[in-house]
């Protein structure tokens, strides 16, 4: 996990340059913007981590799992957003699952997660999915 903060860094830079430099204009366009954050006050952003719980994802040739390192930087994003003050949603906090860990299989439980995932993805208007 030595190379995480690395990676974490330059996630959070890459989302400034894209938080800084464009936006989507109501007839679809891309155009360049300020880097104010009130641009985004209209915005909930949902930070999805994945995997979790049972549920590891891919794992580095280190042993990391993807479910670990997604967790880092959906963490890191969320400190990104206070900073400056946007909008967000974090889908999970903690090496779990936010399906139905009752069902009889990994099959049924990965899918219980996924539809999981959806509901809360679609019950906030104007979101965008990280």
């Amino acid at each position: 996990m030595r190379d995480s903060a690395s990676i974490i860094l330059t996630v959070l830079i890459f989302c400034g340059c894209i938080f800084g430099i464009i936006k989507q204009t109501e007839s679809n366009i891309v155009s360049v913007i300020s880097t104010e954050a009130s641009d985004y006050k209209n915005y909930t952003f949902i930070l999805d981590a994945g995997h979790g719980g049972e549920d590891g994802g891919a794992v580095a040739f280190d042993g990391t799992l993807e479910k670990d390192l997604n967790l880092e930087i959906c963490n890191s994003l969320s400190l990104y957003f206070d900073l400056f003050g946007i909008d967000y949603v974090i889908i999970r906090d903690g090496d779990f699952s936010i399906g139905d860990t009752s069902l009889p299989t990994i099959r049924k439980r990965k899918a219980s997660d996924i539809y999981k995932r959806y509901e809360i993805i679609n019950s906030y208007d104007n979101s965008v999915l990280l």
